[in-house]
């Protein structure tokens, strides 16, 4: 059987914090960079959602308690995430009206910036399955 590391929760409060000095650094659409990643971080803690699952998510998912109910690109089943108050929050914060999904952005990308953000954490890849 397979073992998996997964990051610890200093991990994660690291990766939050590189996240937060982020803030103020904006895509040219005005996004602020820092408060997308920390709320996609928060979201994938919270779900263990795979990436391209949270670049699809939808607003409609979110329900009026909390819960993102998705049917998974893995799975044929829906599956549902409670998700904490905090990353209620800083989702909320990143919303735009004018736009259907959560966390608009290009694979790439996120997995570029997300590279750098573990080296500002003092982990890389290696040091988790994630």
């Amino acid at each position: 059987m397979p073992t998996y590391k997964s990051f610890t929760i200093a991990d994660m409060c690291a990766i939050r914090d590189a996240c937060r000095e982020m803030r103020g650094q904006e895509y040219r659409d005005g996004r602020d960079k820092g408060l997308w990643y920390e709320a996609f971080i928060r979201v994938a803690w919270d779900s263990g959602m795979r990436l391209t699952d949270q670049l699809n998510l939808e607003w409609s998912r979110l329900d009026e308690h909390g819960t993102i109910r998705i049917v998974t690109q893995r799975r044929v089943i829906e599956q549902a995430y409670p998700l904490k108050l905090d990353t209620i929050d800083a989702i909320q914060a990143i919303r735009r009206p004018d736009h259907h999904l959560i966390f608009e952005a290009d694979v790439d990308e996120v997995r570029r910036e997300w590279d750098g953000i573990l080296r500002r954490a003092g982990l890389s890849r290696h040091d988790s399955d994630f």
